[in-house]
């Protein structure tokens, strides 16, 4: 057995069109990255190479919540990420993405045959994760697509909450959204003429993390 992990955002989907919709006028850490996590659908994939005719089975360890694992797996399927497991979120976890990730791991190790030297790459665009890979003794290497963090508050926001009182900037995130709402485009090139809105958020909890993804033999991964 052979097993690869791989992150999603800015590792192998292009999120920098997502962050100007990041709300960072609100606390709450779900709807702050509710308009970035629902929009994910439309990213355009990156380093193919990856996933692509790889004979290494893959799993897949997202900070994304599991309330988006519908959108998720249907970009996953549609970019051609055959995966054996998707580790997201769960919606009451707002730890770092270190602490997230490390608890993702030994989840796999816990609930499936993979050890860790079955693990012969773990690719993230964060040189924290990878070095937490890399403590376990798996061999990780940086991937990004560009390098800008959906985590950090934009500098101008910054100097805008130190010198105005909230929501002093929402004018200039509303122009970038509407600058990007007219750069948009699916995978066929078509242009996409509407972003859809924030709707309001379920307040239903799921306890689970891990969603399990059969392979192309209909096969599910590997358990104890």
């Amino acid at each position: 057995m052979s097993v690869i992990i791989l992150d999603i955002d800015n590792c192998i989907a292009d999120d920098r069109w997502r962050i100007p919709f990041i709300n960072w006028q609100t606390d709450n850490p779900v709807w702050r990255y509710h308009d970035y996590h629902s929009l994910s659908g439309f990213d355009m994939a990156h380093n193919h190479e990856l996933y692509i005719n790889t004979r290494h089975d893959i799993v897949i360890f997202t900070a994304r919540p599991i309330m988006y694992q519908a959108i998720t797996m249907e970009w996953l399927k549609r970019h051609g990420v055959g995966h054996q497991l998707l580790m997201m979120r769960d919606m009451d976890d707002h730890c770092h993405s270190v602490e997230l990730k490390e608890k993702q791991l030994n989840a796999l190790f816990a609930n499936t045959n993979v050890k860790a030297e079955d693990i012969v790459g773990a690719y993230d665009d964060r040189p924290d994760v990878v070095e937490m890979y890399k403590k376990f003794g798996i061999p990780a290497e940086i991937k990004f697509v560009h390098d800008v963090c959906a985590y950090t508050k934009p500098k101008e926001i910054q100097n805008a909450d130190s010198g105005q009182s909230n929501g002093a900037d929402a004018g200039d995130l509303q122009g970038a959204r509407q600058d990007l709402q007219g750069e948009l485009f699916d995978d066929r090139g078509n242009p996409i003429n509407h972003v859809p809105r924030r709707s309001k958020a379920k307040n239903s909890r799921r306890s689970q993390q891990v969603a399990p993804v059969s392979n192309d033999d209909d096969q599910s991964y590997p358990t104890r």
